[in-house]
């Protein structure tokens, strides 16, 4: 090994071995670090590694059921202390460090971000240990790194604004998970995995890529779930859940989606597929164990490297053959990826988002406050509009014809199982507008359809609703 500094993964497993005596620190930090290494699917590492993965689950699931933030912050910030930023101070300079030399009263920019992540990645936990009283440093420092990660991203001749399909649902587009049974595959099945999907995605379009086993405590929930769920060409003996694994793709058209699922037929390991445009069981359980690999605009691929990596670095972390391919492949680094251009599978597990709708919201009107506990308020006037020009709609989710009390208790009960995305914050103007995917069901079917929200006056009112 060259001198200089360890690599991360040397780093990880330095840390791992300090705390092990510790069984569920350790379990924090396999799941952690993996995630923000951006190394999530256990066939792309060694089997050691993995057995950590899988030794980690009863403690992982015992952990987010007593909802212990106190253990899991401290061990996400040594996470970040000691294999990410090893040299710098923990705090909310980190998010962009140009500015700890500028005077800290430079008013940050405006924001207009595709996503924030704030459920899986807890550093912005870290950094703001006493949020409740930091929504406008929430909000400047989230805008700051959002600042830096264009320019990451500009430096790689990729617009951030481009990415907004691939990062956000779609109304009208499909999302699908691609189920291989890891048994009947190489030790590298990952590997094997993406080889079989990458030459069957659409050229020209732009997705978010997650893959990862099937991480979940009870097998029999995972068989009942694709029994009612999934299409089946093969019925492997499923033993255990992360025997299955996923890769899955977002942003897909009908064609592209057919292709796919279509064309995985016969390769080694791939048994069937999981249709997850729509809420379910499966797509629940997905959210909760599912890693971003990469964010894919046309011909681009990006995803993730080491934070102490030299700026104009670009590292095919993965390792997916996406080179053989005549794919182009950039990175920008770890801290910043995963707070922006991480992909949430929306999830109904509404205790399972922890603080991210508080994060997101403080990102874009500078308050800590769960978005689906603010009241929402549909004026009247506002009705009348959407009863004119966006009745198909209304009629759609089978809201036509109720008041606007009625549609407005009918959204916020909807807000419940959403995350909110396309954040705006104009300071200027001061307004703070944002947008969530609600699903209603109809006679059978579910329309989905995108609301539109402002935050105003301590509370939500509804701009538009389509789809």
């Amino acid at each position: 090994m060259s001198g200089g500094q360890p690599s991360a993964r040397i780093r990880t497993w330095s840390l791992s071995l300090a705390i092990v005596r510790h069984p569920l620190m350790l379990s924090i930090v396999a799941e952690y670090t993996c995630r923000g290494m951006g190394v999530s699917p256990a066939g792309d590492r060694p089997r050691a590694y993995q057995l950590l993965k899988v030794n980690r689950v009863e403690c992982f699931w015992a952990h987010y059921r007593r909802r212990n933030r106190a253990v899991k912050s401290y061990i996400m910030a040594l996470t970040r202390i000691y294999t990410f930023q090893p040299h710098q101070q923990l705090g909310p300079n980190i998010l962009n460090p140009e500015l700890a030399t500028e005077s800290s009263s430079v008013t940050p920019p405006d924001l207009r971000l595709h996503t924030l992540e704030a459920r899986d990645n807890i550093t912005l936990d870290v950094i703001f240990q006493d949020p409740a009283s930091s929504g406008p440093e929430i909000r400047s420092a989230v805008a700051s790194a959002l600042t830096n990660t264009r320019s990451q991203l500009a430096l790689r001749h990729i617009n951030y604004d481009e990415l907004r399909t691939a990062l956000t649902p779609q109304v009208g587009r499909k999302e699908v998970a691609l189920l291989f049974d890891s048994r009947q595959m190489r030790d590298s099945y990952g590997d094997e995995a993406a080889r079989a999907v990458l030459p069957l995605i659409d050229r020209r379009g732009n997705h978010s890529l997650l893959s990862g086993d099937l991480i979940w405590p009870d097998l029999n929930e995972v068989l009942k779930a694709l029994d009612r769920e999934a299409v089946l060409w093969d019925r492997p003996k499923i033993l255990i859940p992360h025997q299955i694994y996923v890769i899955y793709l977002t942003n897909l058209s009908e064609s592209n989606f057919f292709k796919l699922t279509s064309g995985v037929i016969g390769n080694p390991g791939a048994f069937g597929y999981v249709d997850c445009t729509y809420s379910g069981a499966t797509k629940n359980m997905l959210a909760t164990c599912l890693g971003s690999k990469y964010v894919k605009l046309a011909g681009k691929f990006v995803t993730s490297h080491v934070d102490d990596a030299l700026p104009d670095v670009n590292q095919n972390t993965p390792g997916w053959p996406l080179e053989d391919l005549g794919y182009s492949v950039y990175s920008i680094n770890g801290l910043h990826f995963d707070l922006f251009l991480r992909y949430k599978i929306e999830s109904s597990l509404s205790s399972f988002a922890f603080n991210d709708g508080h994060f997101a919201l403080a990102a874009v009107a500078g308050i800590w406050r769960d978005p689906r506990s603010v009241p929402l308020h549909l004026d009247p006037s506002k009705l009348e509009y959407l009863s004119k020009e966006k009745s198909g709609s209304l009629i759609r989710a089978d809201l036509a014809g109720l008041t606007a009390e009625q549609i407005a208790q009918s959204i916020q009960e909807k807000l419940s199982s959403s995350y909110i995305y396309n954040l705006v914050w104009n300071s200027e103007k001061d307004y703070s507008n944002f947008a969530a995917m609600i699903e209603f069901p109809n006679n059978g079917r579910v329309t989905r359809l995108r609301a539109a929200l402002k935050y105003e006056n301590e509370q939500l009112g509804l701009v538009t609703l389509f789809g």
